[in-house]
């Protein structure tokens, strides 16, 4: 699985991702904001309800988070990552409009409330998730800054000895206890 991850997240989603958005009907779309009736019938109750289930996915997260005793910071992240749409509700909206459940104008609008929500979540989240600033306590806490580290190496074959020997330069020891290899 994890040989073939790094080729599904790599070719296969971006791949499903652009064929699903030429199917959308961007006709439709110039016209409707051309025209100025974008926030007619079913597409004003469609972004009505897209926008409370937005707010009530990441309200619900938001408060288990914080009731868990997550900080303030991760417990918005955590709520804006659960309420994003993402490739799941992409691939339910194929199979419904293939199927004729749905119509063109519906699944033009949520395929480019996906597109928008997919686009924007990264940069929220890259926006107030600063991972450098997470773990600066721990700074002294690594092998550099400890006074002796006493290591103790099995060598069974030959290739093991430069995985060793690069193990030891990486914790920095004394110049003599390379040597002795």
């Amino acid at each position: 699985m994890q040989r073939f991850n790094s080729f599904n997240e790599g070719i296969f989603l971006p791949l499903f991702g652009s064929l699903s958005m030429l199917k959308l009907d961007w006709k439709f779309l110039i016209e409707a904001f051309q025209n100025g009736n974008y926030f007619e019938g079913t597409l004003y109750e469609l972004f009505s309800l897209l926008f409370v289930l937005y707010v009530a996915k990441f309200t619900t997260s938001f408060l288990i988070a914080i009731a868990t005793k997550i900080p303030l910071r991760d417990s918005i992240i955590l709520g804006i990552i659960i309420s994003t749409k993402s490739s799941f509700e992409l691939a339910y909206l194929l199979i419904a409009f293939e199927n004729a459940k749905i119509c063109a104008a519906v699944f033009t609008f949520m395929g480019i409330y996906i597109l928008f929500n997919s686009f924007f979540t990264p940069m929220a989240i890259h926006f107030l998730y600063d991972r450098s600033k997470r773990f600066v306590s721990y700074g002294k806490r690594s092998l550099r800054h400890k006074t002796e580290l006493q290591t103790q190496v099995c060598i069974n074959k030959p290739d093991n000895i430069t995985a060793m020997i690069s193990l030891l330069r990486a914790t920095s020891p004394s110049k003599c206890a390379i040597n002795k290899f």
